[in-house]
């Protein structure tokens, strides 16, 4: 064999050999990227499912949602109605914490690349210190308005939440030690006589007040 055959026979058994591996690349290539469509599909699926469109009308007035101070530097100079709002990020659909922590986690992790750029705030002096807590983003039940410059903001009411649970937890330990007198034989003893209670242990707190109490 000649040394110009054996160069053609080497680079046609090269060529076939690229083509071969090319062509299995491809179908290999295609492959994944259909796999990721489909997690990509599925994944949008699901987030759909969590959350709310912008468009799209919630069931109840209170949300669970997902929002952030507002900052001319991060979300752009408008007027002074937005100044000192929290903007919506997200309306909540179901209560989903891993897909919650998710998106929390990227939100807060990226206030965190961004710190030296967005601070310091024009109005709010301590603004540094809240976006850098870890859960500076977290859920929050809260009200979704409209402005009329076109931002959603939102009236954040967990707050309420918190002082409702602090009040009952002192009713409920008052109630306890009224329970307690009541069962007191004395006690017994003097409603038999009376129809009443005694005075210790005569009036009940309830829910009615409770936030004055």
């Amino acid at each position: 064999m000649t040394q110009n055959n054996f160069d053609n026979n080497n680079n046609n058994f090269d060529n076939n050999n690229f083509e071969n591996n090319n062509n299995n690349y491809e179908e290999n290539n295609d492959d994944s990227d259909d796999d990721s469509d489909d997690d990509s599909d599925y994944e949008s699926e699901y987030y759909d499912e969590i959350v709310y469109d912008c468009d799209e009308i919630s069931a109840t007035k209170y949300n669970i949602v997902l929002c952030e101070l507002y900052n001319g530097k991060l979300h752009g100079k408008t007027n002074n109605d937005v100044s000192n709002h929290y903007l919506l990020i997200n309306r909540i659909k179901k209560l989903d914490i891993n897909f919650i922590n998710s998106l929390t986690r990227t939100l807060n992790n990226d206030y965190k690349e961004r710190e030296q750029q967005i601070i310091p705030h024009k109005f709010i002096r301590n603004y540094e210190n809240i976006i850098t807590r870890p859960n500076y983003i977290k859920p929050e039940i809260g009200v979704t308005v409209t402005l009329s410059s076109g931002h959603t903001v939102c009236i954040i009411k967990t707050l309420w939440i918190k002082l409702i649970q602090r009040a009952w937890k002192k009713v409920y330990n008052i109630r306890t030690q009224i329970f307690k007198k009541r069962c007191q034989v004395q006690s017994l003893n003097y409603r038999e006589v009376t129809g009443m209670w005694p005075d210790s242990c005569r009036y009940m707190p309830s829910l009615q007040g409770l936030l004055a109490s």
